[in-house]
């Protein structure tokens, strides 16, 4: 089942750690440090209306994503884009992460988005899922590089 929760619900849950472990174990970016996920931002982010964090639970959390919505300048339309988006290891093999997909795009929806955009890590299972399924489009690369 996915719900919206707060961030601080997300972060409070005992599941959380244990999760955000496998996250940054998958998915962290060396430029940046390890993961420190910067609690008052987000819950500023959530008060601006802005970001709506979800859980994914079983018999306790097994993921969660992020969804920033916001008008793209340069077009004009207001699009959605998962600022983070992750699920367990030993649940993807189901129908969790299609539910995911489809909740994310539902709640765009309702929120008037024309568009969600994805990022993936390269080489991720996420990645690979998207990149042979229609109607999902590999769009843009994203590059990094460190400084200082």
């Amino acid at each position: 089942m996915i719900f919206p929760v707060t961030y601080r619900q997300l972060l409070d849950d005992p599941a959380c750690d244990a999760l955000l472990a496998e996250y940054a174990a998958e998915c962290c970016l060396p430029e940046l440090g390890e993961i420190a996920p910067q609690r008052d931002l987000y819950e500023r982010m959530e008060a601006s209306g802005g970001l709506q964090c979800f859980g994914v639970y079983k018999e306790r959390l097994i993921g969660f994503f992020t969804v920033l919505v916001y008008v793209l300048p340069h077009y004009g339309r207001k699009i959605a884009t998962t600022e983070s988006l992750f699920l367990s290891k030993l649940h993807r093999s189901g129908r969790d992460g299609r539910e995911m997909l489809n909740y994310i795009e539902a709640y765009a929806n309702e929120k008037g988005c024309t568009a969600v955009l994805y990022t993936a890590p390269v080489g991720s299972q996420f990645s690979t899922l998207l990149s042979c399924r229609q109607p999902y489009r590999h769009s843009n690369n994203v590059f990094i590089r460190g400084l200082q």
